[in-house]
């Protein structure tokens, strides 16, 4: 399954695999080459089986040279293993975001917080906030301190990751505080897998 061509041309191929006793783990290893065999990239992803029998996955770290960036790979890619997972009854994929754009990428992709979600929201506000103030979006503040105040008090209306890379966005525009505030962010994300979709049969 972590072998794929890609609609970019990219392709993927496993490169080693081994398994973590301690971790009950299996990791995988791969290469991400063009069509002329060229190395664009790298990926690692972690398997692991739970003391109730359950597997979750980890999307450990991935890698696209800047040259064959901006085709989509890194989408497709996960949006496949995705699938996969859900066919073949995985509860969960867990990241930690925190290289380059991953921080705003897998927000986007509809991860939430993995623990502590008051804390891990509070702080992204701030962060988010620094990013408004710079550009004096009044707008963004506003609606980042009404967020904050929420979490204060009840701590039950926490924002997503999804929802605070939003935050100040207008059509047109190529950056805005939620997603600058988000890029080189640093924060433990999960995605808990839609049950219904585990009936499908996948090979």
């Amino acid at each position: 399954i972590y072998e794929m061509r890609m609609d970019s041309g990219l392709s993927s191929e496993v490169s080693y695999t081994r398994y973590d006793e301690y971790e009950n783990a299996i990791t995988i290893e791969g290469v991400i080459r063009t069509p002329d065999n060229q190395r664009a990239g790298t990926f690692t992803r972690k398997i692991y089986t739970h003391t109730d029998g359950s597997l979750s996955a980890e999307n450990y770290y991935l890698k696209v040279e800047p040259a064959y960036q901006g085709h989509g790979f890194a989408s497709e890619f996960n949006r496949n293993l995705e699938s996969w997972y859900i066919a073949n009854g995985f509860s969960s994929v867990r990241v930690h975001a925190d290289i380059d754009k991953g921080g705003y990428s897998w927000a986007r992709d509809g991860f939430d917080w993995e623990s502590n979600p008051a804390h891990s929201a509070r702080t992204m506000i701030d962060r988010i906030r620094d990013e408004a103030s710079r550009t004096n979006n009044t707008a963004a503040i506003d609606q980042l301190d009404d967020m904050a105040q929420k979490i204060d008090d009840l701590e039950d209306d926490i924002p997503t990751p999804f929802e605070l890379s939003n935050i100040g966005w207008e059509p047109g525009k190529s950056e805005w505080p939620g997603r600058q505030g988000m890029m080189n962010s640093d924060w433990y994300g999960v995605k808990n897998l839609n049950p219904n979709a585990r009936a499908l049969n996948v090979a």
